[in-house]
C-alpha cells in the first residue's frame, strides 16, 4: 500500500506541475499575441514610451499574484 500512495502521489505532483506549465505558456502565448497586435494596430497615439507602460503593466500584474497567493495563504492559515 505504501508504494501505491507513493505513485499516487508522485502522480499528482507531476500533473500539478504539468498543469503551472500549461498556464505560463499560455501567458507567455497570450501576451505575445497581445503584444504584437499592439506593436501593429496601436489605437491612439502614445503618450508614454510601449516600454515604460509595459514594465509597468507586469510589475501590476505580478504585484497581483503575490497579493493572492499572500492572502490566501494567510485565509488557509486562519481556517486551520
Amino acid at each position: 500500500m505504501g508504494v501505491e500512495e507513493k505513485s499516487l502521489s508522485s502522480r499528482v505532483l507531476n500533473n500539478m506541475s504539468s498543469e503551472i506549465a500549461i498556464r505560463l505558456n499560455f501567458f507567455y502565448l497570450i501576451f505575445a499575441i497581445i503584444a504584437i497586435w499592439e506593436l501593429l494596430a496601436p489605437r491612439r497615439a502614445l503618450t508614454t514610451s510601449k516600454t515604460s507602460r509595459w514594465i509597468t503593466n507586469l510589475a501590476i500584474t505580478f504585484l497581483n499574484l503575490a497579493t493572492v497567493c499572500l492572502v490566501f495563504t494567510i485565509l488557509a492559515l486562519s481556517m486551520a
